[in-house]
């Protein structure tokens, strides 16, 4: 006996027992001659018992509208998003509206052209130093992708230092 209760404890707590089942251990628990290895789930099974013999008044609605305070204001709350929406909407049309009517007269501006020979240099000297330059730039831009690319692969060999 106290074995096949011992395989229907284990059986409840993992949720596979049926009903039947569930009443045979409600019953022997509540019967008052429990083993003493099984003593600690005997509270269990009292408290169920105990409970399932409760009722609600008649009066308990009232009881609880009595301890709440009655019945409270409504308030509406009005969402914040809703009203930085409207606003950012607002700000939206009047600057769309300025720079559609602010060429209403359906001209079209022309950029001015760029004068590139502003930009060209006028002695061989001038364009060979101007050369220099660029090309000390794209140096210097590549040693810090390599610098970049070598600190990550020394990070990725301290994770990994069998990976030679």
């Amino acid at each position: 006996m106290e074995n096949s209760i011992n395989q229907l404890i284990e059986k409840y707590f993992n949720g596979e027992t049926s009903l039947t089942e569930e009443t045979s251990l409600k019953k022997y628990f509540n019967s008052g001659a429990v083993a003493e290895d099984l003593k600690q789930y005997e509270p269990l099974f009292q408290y169920f018992e105990e409970e399932k013999e409760r009722v609600l008044t008649d009066d308990f609605d009232q009881k609880l509208f009595e301890k709440i305070g009655g019945a409270g204001k409504v308030i509406q709350m009005r969402s914040t998003r809703m009203v930085y929406l409207r606003v950012a909407a607002a700000v939206v049309f009047l600057i769309a509206s300025f720079f559609l009517f602010q060429n209403i007269d359906g001209t079209i501006a022309e950029p001015e052209p760029i004068v590139w020979e502003q930009y060209e240099p006028e002695t061989t000297e001038e364009a060979y130093e101007e050369t220099k330059k660029a090309l000390r730039l794209l140096a210097m831009t590549l040693n810090k992708g390599t610098k970049k690319a070598a600190n990550e692969v020394s990070k990725m060999e301290k994770i990994n230092p069998y990976s030679n």
